[in-house]
């Protein structure tokens, strides 16, 4: 799988580097190579391939399979749920995307089965009175809901990337695209105001916030399989707390 990889890698390299890219496969090599990356468990790694491929082909639907089974693979179920309502967007009666969103609704209600389990369970052990691993249940109860919260503002942050990001590749291409077409002035937004700058700065500001955005999401997927295995754990100790 890895020199499958590295020949997909290559061949990404290759296409990158014709001077004529009317016949370009480029999409199809990095959907194959996250489809790799998926099978040696790089999830990450499979979701960015995924991106980039829906990024040059916006209508390839492989790609938005390629991306929610990675995303599926970190656990981050709302985004996978995202990523394929968009691919029937573009096409409603695809098998592979129908099967994955079975899928996701099906992990969600679990995972919300378990933790209203968890829930009523504390909650029976309230009723119960007062014992003496009271105390202990409490602050692994806090530390539940806490968790449950820095993952739900972690998600937020990572769509909010993701919709800048975006849009910054949108300008960039349409940036592309006027090249050498216009000599107006251009300008570039800083907070409520706009300034005044080249072609070259708006690019270089451009450029920098994509960089940026991707280093900041790839923090918090980081972090996010860390959190959701953190949730897993402190469910489970809380059930064997609360059994009666």
């Amino acid at each position: 799988m890895k020199r499958a990889i590295a020949h997909y890698t290559k061949g990404i390299q290759l296409d990158i580097a014709k001077s004529d890219r009317t016949d370009s496969i480029i999409h199809i090599l990095y959907s194959n190579r996250s489809a790799c990356q998926f099978l040696l468990e790089r999830f990450k790694e499979a979701s960015d391939d995924a991106k980039e491929c829906i990024k040059i082909n916006p209508t390839f639907i492989k790609g938005y399979y390629r991306l929610a089974q990675s995303l599926m693979g970190l656990k981050d179920w709302d985004g996978a749920n995202n990523t394929v309502r968009q691919g029937l967007n573009l096409d409603a009666e695809n098998a592979q995307l129908l099967r994955q969103l079975r899928t996701i609704q099906k992990e969600k209600k679990r995972l919300e089965a378990a933790a209203r389990q968890t829930e009523a369970m504390m909650e029976a052990k309230r009723n119960r009175g007062v014992g003496e691993d009271n105390d202990e249940i409490r602050d692994l109860q806090e530390q539940y809901v806490n968790t449950n919260r820095e993952l739900q503002m972690l998600n937020a942050n990572v769509q909010k990337l993701q919709r800048e990001q975006k849009l910054n590749e949108l300008t960039m291409k349409e940036l592309e695209n006027l090249q050498g077409k216009e000599n107006g002035r251009m300008y570039r937004g800083v907070g409520k105001m706009f300034m005044l700058s080249s072609e070259s700065e708006i690019s270089d500001h451009l450029n920098t916030e994509i960089s940026d955005s991707k280093k900041k999401e790839n923090d918090l997927s980081q972090k996010r399989e860390y959190l959701v295995k953190k949730i897993s754990s402190q469910q489970q100790n809380l059930q064997e707390l609360l059994k009666p």
